[in-house]
């Protein structure tokens, strides 16, 4: 079983999904994984520096704070983008998890319905927490402005259909992530 863990920036949904982990499930971390495609795939960053050019790399190194000042300010570009990377990350998630089929397994994404990965999970569950909680853990994570974090939060439209997964759970700090992760795992296997 495929379950998608959707959430957007500062949800807790990375969190949550290392929890997971942690007692047994396996996990499939979009983010991660795309990160490794994007460096390891030739064609994808033959056709990354053609929509974005050289300066998206430098050597081997994929420039992540390039891109995203480039793709966060257009999102024709981000489009574009997605639509070199999400058919990739698919096809790498169908390879992983064929490895677990007898299994739960969890896939991790921010953009989980964007993306299209929502096609290939037989559940869906979002975490949510409120705005302002959202903005301050992103903040603290990533060191950044509160203009950084809510040009990603538009960039990841998913956040407006998080009410289309299958169970909604709130991280707003009330619940520990222990308490969390048996709410999700009690909806999975319920």
């Amino acid at each position: 079983m495929v379950v998608g863990l959707i959430g957007g920036i500062g949800s807790g949904k990375s969190t949550i999904a290392k929890a997971l982990q942690l007692r047994g499930y396996a996990v499939y971390d979009t983010d991660s994984r795309a990160k490794e495609i994007i460096v390891s795939d030739a064609k994808i960053r033959e056709d990354i520096i053609g929509l974005l050019g050289e300066d998206a790399y430098q050597g081997n190194v994929y420039q992540s704070q390039v891109v995203a000042q480039k793709v966060f300010a257009d999102r024709s570009l981000l489009a574009k983008l997605n639509a070199i990377i999400h058919p990739a990350v698919r096809e790498d998630i169908v390879r992983w998890s064929k490895h677990y089929e007898d299994k739960i397994c969890i896939v991790e994404c921010a953009i989980l319905y964007t993306s299209g990965i929502y096609r290939l999970c037989d559940k869906i569950i979002a975490v949510d927490a409120p705005e302002n909680i959202r903005l301050q853990r992103a903040m603290d994570r990533d060191n950044t402005s509160v203009s950084k974090v809510r040009a990603r939060m538009r960039a990841q439209e998913d956040e407006l259909r998080m009410q289309q997964a299958d169970v909604v759970v709130n991280n707003d700090g009330k619940l520990s992530i222990n308490d969390i992760c048996e709410k999700i795992l009690q909806s999975i296997n319920g």
